[in-house]
């Protein structure tokens, strides 16, 4: 009995011996911490910093150190550990960083405000929310995000201010508002069509964008706040009055 109680005393100290190795090897590798709830590690070796928590995995890159691929595209991981990617964090983003594809796995992201070099951004057609202030702004080459025409959005808000190489936009999927600022300093655009679930244009949603001649209405129920276009031409030509008055938003007594 003796002898069994001493083999299992062995057998046990050497797995947590094991354990306790494996552990500090991961401790100095990863740097593990835990942020507001989650266990957040950093693989250095693919620039990441990884937050896990109970529905799915936060996945940021190393602030400019992510390492960026001879074409220029950063395709984003949809599971890490056999956990989905369900938010990214796209500030920090490394100036030679052309294209992003976001997959379908993620829910949200942040950023990446005053990215240069970012020219299009595809996939993220399930993307919640794309209204924190300023997630692209001064991305001065950005000219096509596929995920404004399918997503399940159901606002957009100060999303693309001084966005200056947008031409052409088409806003789909679930978005219902668009909000303040939205469109603000977009010099080179010149069409927008809204999709047949946009319900509200809001004040001043386009704002000074000197290109824009055309807007399409999918929704011929569509309510224009007052000032939703100012400093656009298309509001200023009797195309554009005739509509806005049409469906501006009748002031509540």
């Amino acid at each position: 009995m003796k002898e069994k109680l001493k083999k299992i005393g062995i057998i046990t100290g050497t797995v947590v011996g094991v354990l306790v190795f494996i552990w500090m090897i991961f401790v100095v590798t990863y740097s593990p911490r835990f942020v507001n709830g989650g266990l957040t590690v950093t693989d250095s070796k693919r620039d990441y910093i990884y937050t896990f928590t109970d529905k799915g995995v936060k996945l940021y890159p190393r602030y400019m150190q992510l390492s960026v691929p001879e074409d220029g595209r950063w395709e984003i991981p949809d599971k890490v550990l056999f956990m989905q990617v369900i938010s990214v964090g796209l500030n920090g983003l490394p100036g030679e960083i052309t294209a992003v594809h976001i997959p379908d796995s993620v829910t949200s992201f942040e950023g990446p405000a005053s990215c240069e070099g970012l020219v299009e951004v595809t996939g993220g057609t399930n993307i919640e929310n794309c209204f924190q202030f300023g997630n692209f702004y001064e991305c001065g080459q950005l000219k096509y995000v596929e995920f404004l025409e399918k997503n399940k959005m159901n606002t957009l808000s100060h999303c693309f201010s001084d966005c200056n190489s947008l031409e052409t936009v088409t806003i789909g999927g679930e978005i219902k508002e668009i909000g303040m600022f939205t469109f603000k300093n977009c010099f080179a655009l010149q069409s927008i069509t809204f999709g047949e679930n946009v319900e509200t244009v809001g004040w001043y949603a386009v704002f000074n964008c000197p290109s824009l001649t055309s807007v399409t209405f999918l929704n011929e129920d569509v309510v224009i706040e007052e000032g939703a276009f100012t400093g656009c031409p298309w509001a200023e030509s009797p195309e554009g009055k005739a509509f806005i008055e049409a469906h501006k938003k009748i002031a509540e007594n």
